[in-house]
This record gives structure tokens, sequence and C-alpha cells, in this order.
């Protein structure tokens, strides 16, 4: 496909694109931190940032989920003691179906935005604490 199609295309569908761009911007997951504005979109293969300045979107990337949650953040669950059964069993069942069911917990809102010095995430149904760094989840404590 030529560029000439590809900038037809774009014109053609420039309302729908501009609309797809939007709702990346309503997502429950708005968080403040080092790389400044985010929203996060978690898709069924990756998560979509979207970038914003002044409410405007200015950059939107695609993070795989390996790179979201990658094995160094997911073994310190092997760390918690009194680690709630259910979590238990998904590490037994391997780092990746663990890594999973982080993702279907942000998928299905099961995840809230806390804020104090930093915001975080709670994973309320366990009660635990997730720290974020840049697009990565980096620590995870009771």
């Amino acid at each position: 496909m030529n560029d000439f199609a590809k900038s037809a295309y774009c014109r053609l569908f420039y309302r729908e694109i501009e609309e797809s761009i939007c709702q990346l911007c309503r997502s429950d997951y708005i968080l403040h931190n080092n790389l400044g504005t985010m929203a996060l979109n978690f898709l069924e293969r990756s998560l979509a940032v979207a970038f914003l300045k002044d409410g405007e979107v200015v950059d939107i990337k695609e993070i795989e989920y390996y790179h979201f949650a990658p094995l160094k953040f997911i073994r310190q669950f092997y760390q918690i003691d009194g680690l709630p059964s259910r979590l238990e069993r998904y590490l037994r069942l391997g780092e990746t179906r663990f890594r999973d069911e982080i993702i279907n917990a942000f998928q299905l809102n099961k995840m809230v935005i806390k804020s104090s010095e930093h915001e975080f995430f709670l994973w309320e149904e366990y009660n635990l604490k997730i720290e974020i760094e840049g697009t990565s989840l980096k620590q995870v404590r009771q």
C-alpha cells in the first residue's frame, strides 16, 4: 500500500479516527507520574497509553503486557506472607498465567487509583498496593 492510499484513508475516516483517539482519554485509569499524564487502556493483547498535556493527546504508545507487568514485578508476589489462596494458585500455574490475572483485574476495573505521595493502584479484592513507574508496574506491598 502506498502513502497516497494511507493519506486518502485518513482523510476519508478522519472523524472516526479522531473519535477513537478521544475514547482513549475516557479511561478509568488516568495517572500522573514522572512521564506526565497518561490514560491507560487495557486492550485484549496490549496496553494503549495516551499521553496527555493540557487535556490534549500528544502521543499514543502500545505497551506489551510483558513490559507492563515484568517478571521482576511478578516475582515480588512470592515474597508476600499470607498471599490469598487464589493468587497463590495462579502463581503455581506460572508467571505468565499470573500476569494474565493481573491484566484481567485491570480490564475488569478491579484496580482503583489511589494517591498519597505518589499515585498507586489498589487491588481492592486483595488489599494490595501496586506502584507504577513510567509505564511498568514496579512494586507490590500489603
